[in-house]
């Protein structure tokens, strides 16, 4: 039986106007877009898509059925009950607009992790067992410091003990998770590695010099040939860390929305793939093996790439709306 597709009283398809909506906006100049509201009118009812909201903005605890959520002008992080759409809690320890958060658990234990404009995270712990108690405590468990920025992205793995958290200041900074202390700092140089790949490749001058103007300077060493190597002392200015996420097998995958770069760090700071992907990446996320990184973004596709190399593997869905993700624990 052929399906029947809705179609509006000028003929076209209900999706064919709603790619026609985001055709405008993504055709709008790039200052534009931030700020572009689009309502979709969907039966009697409006549903508006506003561009600021990330699922990084939200955590879901499954087994104890609540939503942790943050963003709020009043710096706060809010629990609310998913059954009956309830606040239970609001906590303000940042002091600036909390802007990702992410949860965790191991063993019976969980965690919170948010991190602030006001350049620190916070670690929390999340207490669902005792009736009528609060999930959250008060104060927190421990204050991560080292970022120069506003953190934009968080990430948590219990089983390795450790937080990876990104900045706008271009650092991906480890902690360890159940006493708080400082591990090391990654800086992002994915930029100087696709720029000095290509002049390596095909010799030109302009790439080298195109990264020569910043103020953050790194050596980076080409491939050998013949006994000779051939090493270049470039700069780079550093993206802002605008993703991450950390895999199974040890593996941090980032990405910049400056530049459209992805890029897997090993936990040494170890560069292993950089890619450019030709859209902007509003959700990412790993595999239950963490080996497959999925991704969403302006594009409207959901693609499939390799941890490892980050090589497009498979392209599904084509979806009408824009790719916004989801950050839940299951």
């Amino acid at each position: 039986m052929p399906v029947k597709l809705l179609t509006s009283k000028s003929g076209t398809t209900r999706r064919q106007e709603d790619e026609s909506r985001w055709s405008k906006v993504s055709n709008a100049p790039p200052a534009q877009q931030d700020s572009v509201r689009t309502t979709f009118n969907v039966g009697s009812s409006f549903r508006v898509v506003d561009q600021h909201i990330s699922a990084q903005q939200f955590a879901y605890l499954p087994d104890s059925k609540l939503i942790f959520t943050c963003g709020h002008w009043d710096h706060s992080c809010r629990v609310t009950a998913v059954e009956s759409g309830h606040l239970i809690q609001s906590l303000r320890q940042h002091r600036d607009v909390i802007t990702c958060l992410a949860v965790a658990k191991d063993f019976g234990q969980r965690w919170l992790i948010t991190g602030s404009r006001d350049c620190t995270l916070m670690v929390w712990e999340i207490n669902t067992d005792k009736e009528g108690a609060m999930p959250l405590s008060s104060h927190p468990l421990h204050i991560l410091y080292g970022h120069d920025d506003a953190v934009t992205c968080v990430d948590i793995n219990p089983e390795m003990d450790l937080v990876v958290s990104g900045s706008d200041d271009g650092t991906i900074i480890l902690h360890n998770l159940r006493d708080g202390a400082y591990i090391r700092s990654i800086v992002d140089t994915s930029k100087t590695y696709l720029t000095v790949s290509r002049a390596l490749a095909t010799g030109s001058q302009d790439d080298m010099m195109s990264v020569g103007s910043s103020k953050y300077s790194r050596a980076v060493s080409g491939g050998s040939t013949g006994g000779t190597s051939t090493a270049a002392a470039v700069s780079t200015q550093l993206g802002k860390i605008s993703w991450l996420c950390v895999s199974k097998e040890a593996y941090i995958i980032a990405y910049s929305d400056d530049d459209k770069t992805l890029c897997t760090f090993s936990l040494n700071g170890h560069v292993i793939a950089v890619r450019e992907v030709p859209e902007s990446l509003y959700a990412l996320m790993l595999s239950e093996d963490g080996k497959v990184l999925i991704t969403g973004g302006s594009s409207c596709l959901v693609v499939f790439r390799w941890v490892g190399d980050l090589f497009d593997r498979t392209i599904i869905v084509k979806c009408c709306l824009h790719i916004y993700g989801s950050n839940s624990l299951y």
